[in-house]
């Protein structure tokens, strides 16, 4: 009973209770402070028609109090509450008529249910123009990271292609072996920084949403096996073997070939970079009740502690690995992204070594 009263006495609104007699029995704080009057003021001492106008008394008594003996309650009817010193006080009524054979009131303050909904009002247009800057923005960094992956595109294909020329002596020899060797030095770099720039390019386009999806449907086993000869060749001179495997050959799934080809291949990578030298990574696909599950599981140290807090989050990498592991720590948060846009789900499964990561997908009816 304690915390009734206390609900009915701290309710945003003014509650008056009386009987058939008129007289009120009962009111809170809230009506308390509206009229700016003490209980003593009020309780046991005036009737309910005493808290209105004239003309609030005469409808009161012609027209609420009529409707509450015969309908049960009453909804929202503006009024006028009398206040201390006459002050009056517009308010929106609801009435009730309780089992008891009493009369509830309630009066809720139309300057409070107006600054409400001003600040509702406030509150709603703050939120659409944060979406707005932040749709923005998000355009903004699409573009500009479009626009600097041509610029930047263009001369490194360009080292890339002249590098590959003097380190293959396609015009004749270098002459000093050092040079052939940088050369090559300057290739590899070149190549890794376009992966990167591929990677921060991916990134963008998965968090900006473009390239939408849609519901297509995938041909799982097709994919994969795109994918596996896509990496045979890292596999290889990692000493690594992907092994496939699959318990259906027809399973189907709802997505899009590209972004599902992309988050397998990072996954593959992952699991090349972190295996050991001869031990395989296992490329499995699987059906479920209702989804198409793609595991790539390898046998390498796993996900640490702080990886899995971190699982998905961009440019998060392992701080005890990423001086033997190079890369950007993007893979695993493109692909995530890349699921959820198509409607499917990338987390990790509980191993006794290495790590797998399961990809879920929605089967196609």
């Amino acid at each position: 009973m304690s915390a009734l009263f206390d609900y009915f006495n701290e309710a945003p609104c003014g509650y008056v209770v009386c009987n058939y007699d008129r007289i009120i029995r009962r009111v809170n704080r809230t009506l308390l402070d509206l009229v700016e009057l003490a209980e003593t003021d009020i309780v046991e001492k005036m009737s309910i028609g005493d808290l209105f106008d004239v003309g609030g008394k005469i409808f009161l008594e012609s027209r609420v109090l009529p409707v509450l003996l015969t309908a049960g309650k009453i909804d929202e009817i503006a009024c006028n509450l009398v206040g201390r010193a006459g002050v009056e006080v517009p308010c929106l009524m609801h009435g009730k008529l309780t089992p008891s054979d009493e009369f509830v009131f309630s009066f809720f303050a139309i300057r409070e249910r107006r600054r409400f909904e001003r600040e509702i009002q406030t509150a709603r247009r703050d939120t659409q123009n944060a979406l707005e800057r932040a749709e923005a923005a998000q355009r903004a960094k699409a573009l500009f990271f479009a626009s600097m992956s041509h610029e930047m595109r263009t001369p490194l294909n360009a080292i890339i292609g002249f590098s590959d020329i003097m380190a293959m002596e396609l015009f004749g020899p270098v002459g000093n072996a050092r040079y052939k060797s940088y050369a090559g030095d300057i290739g590899r770099s070149a190549h890794h920084l376009l992966s990167l720039i591929d990677d921060l390019l991916d990134l963008s386009r998965a968090e900006s949403g473009a390239d939408p999806t849609g519901d297509k449907i995938v041909e799982i086993d097709e994919v994969l096996d795109e994918a596996a000869r896509t990496v045979l060749p890292i596999a290889a001179a990692a000493g690594v073997e992907i092994v496939r495997h699959s318990a259906d050959q027809r399973l189907r799934a709802v997505g899009e070939r590209r972004s599902l080809l992309q988050i397998v291949l990072n996954l593959l990578s992952n699991a090349i970079k972190m295996s050991p030298n001869g031990k395989p990574v296992l490329l499995d696909a699987a059906r479920t009740a209702h989804h198409a599950c793609i595991t790539v599981r390898d046998q390498g140290p796993g996900f640490s502690d702080f990886m899995r807090a971190k699982f998905g989050e961009a440019y998060a990498q392992d701080p005890d690995a990423v001086a033997t592991h190079k890369g950007t720590g993007l893979g695993l948060a493109i692909s995530k992204r890349l699921a959820a846009r198509m409607g499917g789900n990338l987390s990790l499964a509980d191993t006794r070594t290495g790590a797998a990561v399961i990809l879920k997908l929605q089967l196609a009816k």
